[in-house]
């Protein structure tokens, strides 16, 4: 009986489901931070590629002026009722 129990104490199926999941968890937070950054850098390469842009850059890059307030001009240009062709 006691050989027995000397094996519990080396192997435990609730052992084991927590390393697999602490091994998932990781890898989950591996491939979320890949995506965000993955998404994070298409989206400054379009930013970047539409303020090169003459006509359709200028919002984009009047937000970079020191006295614009980039907060304001966004909700400005939320609220003010823009067409899906704009």
């Amino acid at each position: 009986m006691q050989g027995n129990d000397a094996g519990k104490s080396k192997y435990s199926v609730k052992k084991e489901a927590n390393l697999i999941k602490q091994n998932y968890l990781a890898q989950e937070i591996s491939a979320q931070n890949i995506t965000n950054q993955l998404k994070s850098s298409t989206e400054n390469e379009k930013t970047e590629e539409l303020k090169r842009k003459p006509m359709h850059g200028q919002f984009n890059r009047g937000l970079e002026i020191p006295s614009v307030d980039e907060e304001k001009s966004m909700v400005w240009l939320c609220s003010s009722g823009p067409k899906g062709v704009t």
